[in-house]
């Protein structure tokens, strides 16, 4: 494991945690929205009861909008930080920097905390806690990356092997899937300079000992 960065220091947990939490809003939205649907046919079906029904209705209106207007602050502030927590620029291959990253986590824990409830807030928390160790995660697999890139005849070879890094890993933390590993020290293994290659199969044994060790 590299020096100085955490078994928890890497971009999945936090990923996946914020999707949790995000679908756990959605369906509350969608619990809202159907119980307004409920109260609707209800009062239409029993005039007697119109005013009180009407009364409900209302109250569950304002629950629905509240609810709506929650997940839809969430999922904007997931989304933003989800675009940081990939390791490059998708179509350029550019490595993200930390101080970027760090700088994008910090303000949406702050404004996540800021919608308010229990388990957002705990994203929030653990978005915010964890942002110097992403930050030193990346730190780390750039310096990896540096050292096989000094090697490469030229950077694009570091530019692909950082995205697959990035979209391997994630299916090798989220499903334990046994071919992601294969599939990236294949494609290093095919890498013109086998010195490069040895570099390449050397980042991908640190970088994934922090997610194999969860």
């Amino acid at each position: 494991m590299l020096s100085g960065i955490e078994e928890h220091d890497d971009l999945f947990h936090a990923v996946y945690e914020m999707g949790k939490e995000a679908y756990h809003l959605e369906q509350g939205g969608y619990r809202a929205i159907g119980t307004v649907d409920e109260l609707t046919r209800r009062r239409a079906k029993a005039e007697v009861q119109r005013r009180s029904l009407g009364q409900q209705l209302r109250r569950a209106r304002v629950r629905m909008d509240a609810a709506v207007d929650r997940y839809d602050r969430f999922e904007a502030l997931r989304r933003e930080a989800g675009r940081v927590l990939e390791l490059t620029d998708r179509g350029s291959g550019r490595l993200r920097t930390s101080a970027e990253v760090v700088e994008v986590l910090t303000r949406v824990a702050e404004e996540m905390k800021a919608i308010g409830g229990k388990r957002v807030r705990s994203v929030a928390r653990y978005l915010g806690n964890r942002a110097a160790g992403l930050g030193r995660y990346l730190d780390g697999l750039a310096a990896r990356l540096k050292d096989v890139e000094e090697t490469a005849a030229n950077s694009e070879d570091t530019k692909v092997l950082g995205r697959a890094h990035e979209e391997l890993g994630l299916a090798l933390w989220q499903a334990r899937d046994p071919d992601a590993r294969t599939h990236l020290e294949e494609a290093a293994m095919n890498l013109p300079s086998g010195r490069l290659s040895e570099q390449v199969l050397e980042a991908i044994d640190e970088m994934d000992a922090l997610l194999l060790s969860r």
